[in-house]
């Protein structure tokens, strides 16, 4: 049994995260971005303000939903300063609407081959950053994100997305952060079976509270680690 599921379960036991049930409402239409500014932020017409995400998925072709997926601005999304002129407001929308859906597809309530379109993509995004310069803000979207990866079993694009948080101030802030970090290593190695992979979890483990790491089996979990990963 994974970590993860031993830690929190079922999906109502996970890590608090918010995970919008409907595509925001767009922002009112404004002129196009220049040439000179941060590129092309349209957002795909399905993003309507008038349509659940899971409506989405219900109502459209597999083609026109990969369509959708590719059309996702997420080149272009600017995680450092997301209010700069002149495409301030549509920044925070592709933003928004960019971390909405991921997450939603993360939950697993969307076939896999949509996540494999856009997941490499989001968390390439994320991973271009050093955390301390992700925007504070921003920081629980791309949390929420982290959370739903792990809780589907994508350990190792969640692990990139919390190892970026994990130089970020939220980190501080976030009680389980270390033990959200740990479990995803720990579960990669489960998974690989390799020495690196499980040194990885055991520099990780070293990380977690103590009340927490004793959930999980405590000095036994770190010590059953070590041998493996001199294994």
């Amino acid at each position: 049994m994974s970590f993860w599921k031993k830690l929190f379960g079922s999906k109502s036991n996970q890590p608090a995260t918010h995970l919008p049930a409907t595509a925001p409402k767009p922002v009112p239409a404004r002129p196009a971005p220049t040439p000179s500014s941060r590129g092309n932020l349209a957002l795909p017409p399905e993003f309507d303000g008038r349509t659940s995400y899971r409506d989405m998925f219900r109502t459209r072709t597999p083609e026109q939903l990969r369509v959708m997926c590719r059309a996702l601005p997420i080149e272009q999304l600017d995680l450092t300063r997301p209010g700069r002129p002149p495409t301030a407001r549509e920044m925070g929308a592709a933003i928004t609407q960019v971390f909405g859906i991921s997450t939603y597809m993360a939950t697993k309530e969307a076939p896999a081959e949509f996540g494999d379109s856009v997941f490499p993509r989001l968390v390439g995004k994320i991973s271009e950053y050093d955390g301390s310069d992700l925007h504070l803000e921003l920081c629980d979207l791309v949390r929420g994100f982290a959370i739903q990866l792990a809780a589907g079993g994508r350990y190792k694009e969640a692990a990139s997305v919390m190892r970026v948080l994990k130089r970020s101030l939220f980190w501080r802030a976030w009680p389980q952060a270390d033990i959200c970090l740990f479990a995803s290593l720990n579960d990669i190695a489960l998974d690989t079976k390799l020495p690196s992979d499980f040194k990885a979890a055991f520099e990780a483990a070293e990380q977690v509270p103590v009340d927490q790491l004793e959930m999980i089996g405590g000095a036994d979990v770190v010590k059953n680690l070590k041998q493996k990963m001199e294994a």
